[in-house]
């Protein structure tokens, strides 16, 4: 094999092990359970740190509602929020914090949602 493809190929698999390790978790998505208005399931991208990760729930008014979040024991990718009490009809905003269990990275965002 020529020294340029050796190279070529090692900047090659350096990129595809390099990406694998520097993923970090994003959200791709949230349910809320039609027989559970008070709960709210959140998917990431990557396995999350249960005890690293976790949300803030908050009104219109900016009044935070008391949650709790817990990783789902068979799925490390999933975090299951559970507001203390069910929501009244209104928007809330989700303000999330995940941190990767393989690459210890923390990654935020936030998402709405309405109640009806």
């Amino acid at each position: 094999m020529k020294a340029a493809h050796r190279i070529g190929l090692a900047v090659a698999l350096a990129a595809a092990f390099g990406a694998s390790a520097m993923a970090h978790a994003k959200l791709v998505g949230f349910t809320q359970p039609a027989d559970a208005p008070g709960k709210i399931d959140l998917t990431f991208s990557e396995d999350i740190a249960g005890k690293l990760s976790g949300v803030a729930v908050t009104d219109t008014s900016g009044a935070t509602l008391p949650a709790s979040a817990m990783l789902d024991p068979h799925n490390a990718k999933h975090l299951a929020v559970t507001l203390r009490s069910p929501p009244k009809a209104g928007v809330y905003r989700v303000a999330w914090h995940a941190v990767a269990s393989d690459d210890g990275h923390r990654t935020t965002g936030t998402f709405s949602f309405t109640v009806k």
